[in-house]
């Protein structure tokens, strides 16, 4: 039963910070792309509002966690996800108190896209279907697979940064955009090779194409995104409303791909395991 309370209390704060996030990046993408500073307006008074009622989630979410014992990796997470968003909410106080700067936006940007992603993967984790026993099946990648479990979600987590500076005026649009077409071929590779060595793992299966969907899904959203961009006229033209759903819309997506790197990671350390290790009723020694 908690954890039943648990998922929902998750799915809510899951929720309520995809709102923020989609509040925050219109109300950013608005005053540039339709030059209409009351709907800005608007978007920084709601991110205030839901910005504290995610806070309120999340340190709801958290008594839920400890209350009777729960799991420990539910635990860390919830325990995790509490720091960002009060990490978050020092760092918006800060800037009301001291300005706001281009340095602290990609602060923000980016620790909000992580602590989201942290929500995603607490809520796949506190479905039923994770408390099942792991089907094991051997490593098979040269270097091993269990050590690159990690490194999409790396990859996704800097091009993040670079986006959330690329939108701040930090770095102009080459390293993101030529960093995108990189990480999106080498996340292709790595979701399609993992699909294709462990065809009859679904959780696998499932994690890996995952991770293909959302980064081609994402490599669209930014090419019409950035298309819009180049479209407008100098001297701060107002741009086309489709430029804000796409650039909204882009960065969600940012949110979502960082969140299906780290499920895949966290499926691989859960049902992968070195050939000297793995057990004689895993799928290979099935299937051999």
């Amino acid at each position: 039963m908690q954890s039943v309370w648990l998922n929902r209390s998750v799915v809510a704060l899951m929720g309520s910070t995809c709102l923020l996030m989609v509040v925050t990046a219109f109300s950013s993408s608005a005053s540039q792309g339709l030059g209409i500073p009351e709907w800005a307006n608007f978007g920084h008074f709601a991110h205030r509002r839901l910005a504290e009622f995610v806070s309120l989630l999340a340190v709801g979410t958290l008594l839920v966690t400890y209350r009777g014992g729960g799991h420990s990796l539910h635990q860390k997470l919830s325990a995790g996800i509490v720091v960002g968003v009060f990490l978050l909410a020092g760092l918006g106080m800060g800037a009301a108190k001291f300005g706001t700067s281009a340095a602290l936006g990609v602060m923000q940007a980016s620790l909000l896209h992580f602590v989201f992603a942290a929500m995603v993967v607490l809520v796949l984790v506190t479905k039923p279907a994770w408390t099942e026993s792991p089907t094991f099946v051997e490593d098979e990648f040269r270097p091993s697979l269990r050590l690159m479990a990690w490194m999409p979600a790396l990859l996704i987590g800097v091009q993040i940064v670079l986006g959330s500076a690329y939108r701040h005026g930090l770095v102009g649009v080459i390293p993101h955009f030529l960093g995108a077409f990189v990480v999106a071929g080498l996340l292709a590779l790595v979701g399609l090779l993992v699909a294709t060595a462990y065809p009859k793992h679904p959780p696998l299966r499932q994690a890996a194409l995952g991770v293909v969907w959302m980064m081609l899904a994402q490599i669209m959203l930014g090419v019409m995104a950035l298309s819009y961009r180049a479209q407008a006229t100098g001297g701060g033209a107002v741009w086309d409303k489709n430029f804000v759903l796409f650039t909204v819309g882009h960065v969600l997506l940012g949110s979502f791909t960082l969140a299906s790197c780290v499920w895949l990671a966290v499926v691989i350390r859960k049902h992968v395991v070195d050939a000297v290790a793995a057990p004689t009723a895993s799928l290979d020694g099935e299937t051999a």
